[in-house]
């Protein structure tokens, strides 16, 4: 990885488990992130269509790459 910043923690994540949905709080416990670095971060990637909503999980929202 290619410095240890928050994007690249979240990039690393889900390309490693990228065959499995997971919600915006199993990736930041997962990458090691504080789970408001995360909402800062997703809206960017949801928008550029990174990360795409598969399925909703009571009112958790699941995405993958």
């Amino acid at each position: 990885m290619e410095g240890a910043t928050p994007i690249n923690k979240i990039w690393d994540f889900l390309i490693v488990h990228q065959e499995y949905d997971y919600s915006m709080k199993e990736v930041s416990k997962f990458a090691g992130l504080s789970y408001s670095k995360i909402k800062l971060l997703w809206p960017d990637l949801v928008k550029r269509k990174i990360l795409v909503m598969t399925r909703k999980v009571g009112k958790s929202k699941m995405y993958k790459l």
